[in-house]
């Protein structure tokens, strides 16, 4: 399969021995303190013969991301010669995104008009070595605002517990900025507090002022596309991320890591503070389900999508075949293929059988 041609674009890390040692050594230190940050490299990033003088690191986590044979990355471009207009570009294991299935869920998230990062499959070598098949994914910041039509100077969070035992809603220690405001001339996270204090008010006080703070529609839409892969896991300890948007004057939340599914017929679960008081309110509930129901109540939307899966699945098998990095063998990823496709009809259909048996 190695010999079959890629219909996949493949891109160079050349990074010196010594540096790229650094790297490696780097991850003793994360094992031991999940708080540290792996550190930048300097390297070249070689693509269609054009050059490009940039920092790599590890990226993820959690140890699949860098102790396998197959490695995260993250690169970074410099301010004047950007890859793509992506200043941050993430190249992630394919098996800890359910191979296909986030790409899946961005295409399905454009249809409800969320906005979505750019994102693709690619090949990896570094030195010359053929790494395998890699998820690329932008990092949010400057340019994913400017793509999805939002001012480049917006305050754009991410709530994140390193440890994923405590509760970034609690505590705004526990956020930080891809992107800030520049008007206040701070780096003020104001929108934010008042939006963590709206959260431990009274219902009433609650459904008084959170339409204030949040396009409501926007998160009934994340959520719907969320309930379409039974994905919960923009929870309470991480993967959440929260634009404020300047437009609108209110947060919106971005769809990001979204293809870990805990399948179970019971829909609407507590994994998430927001979500959970934001749907307690009936008229709120109500109109997540006329938003869900009308993606599912004829199968236009799941031809559609299966369509967008299987053409993804065929334009990247070979070179998923050929990767001999990739943690599974060549039979069960054909097997995973298969589910992955069986478990979208799936979600479907439980999903259109509740509405169905309800009222």
């Amino acid at each position: 399969f190695s010999l079959k041609s890629s219909k996949l674009p493949t891109y160079e890390i050349v990074i010196s021995p010594k540096r790229y040692n650094k790297l490696m050594e780097a991850r003793g230190k994360k094992l031991k303190n999940p708080d540290f940050s792996f550190p930048y490299k300097k390297a070249k990033f070689i693509y269609e013969n054009k050059e490009y003088d940039v920092k790599v690191k590890l990226r993820g986590l959690l140890p699949n991301h860098w102790m396998e044979a197959k490695k995260s990355w993250r690169i970074k471009f410099p301010k004047d010669n950007l890859f793509k207009g992506i200043r941050s570009l993430n190249l992630i294991v394919p098996a800890d995104i359910d191979y296909l299935k986030e790409h899946l869920a961005y295409y399905t998230a454009k249809k409800y008009g969320l906005s979505v990062p750019y994102s693709n499959f690619a090949g990896l070598r570094i030195n010359g070595k053929y790494q395998g098949v890699y998820f690329e994914v932008e990092q949010m910041g400057k340019g994913y605002l400017a793509r999805n039509l939002q001012p480049e100077d917006t305050n754009l969070y991410d709530g994140e517990d390193n440890y994923i035992i405590r509760n970034v809603f609690k505590d705004i220690g526990f956020w930080k900025k891809f992107r800030s405001e520049r008007i206040s001339k701070t780096d003020n996270y104001s929108d934010l507090y008042k939006l963590l204090e709206v959260l431990e008010a009274s219902d009433e006080a609650f459904n008084k002022n959170i339409a204030h703070l949040v396009n409501i529609d926007k998160l009934l839409r994340w959520n719907a596309n969320a309930m379409l892969y039974f994905d919960y896991h923009q929870n309470n300890y991480h993967n959440i991320r929260l634009l404020f948007s300047p437009i609108s004057g209110k947060f919106e939340p971005l769809i990001w890591d979204c293809s870990h599914p805990q399948y179970n017929p019971n829909v609407d679960r507590l994994y998430n503070d927001l979500v959970t008081r934001i749907l307690k309110n009936p008229e709120f509930l109500h109109r997540r389900n006329m938003i869900l129901w009308d993606y599912l109540k004829d199968d236009i939307n799941l031809r559609d999508d299966l369509s967008f899966f299987d053409k993804l699945r065929y334009k990247t098998r070979y070179a998923f075949l050929g990767d001999t990095k990739k943690d599974i063998s060549n039979l069960r990823f054909l097997y995973v293929m298969r589910s992955i496709r069986r478990d979208i009809t799936t979600y479907y259909d439980t999903l259109k059988d509740k509405f169905q048996d309800s009222y």
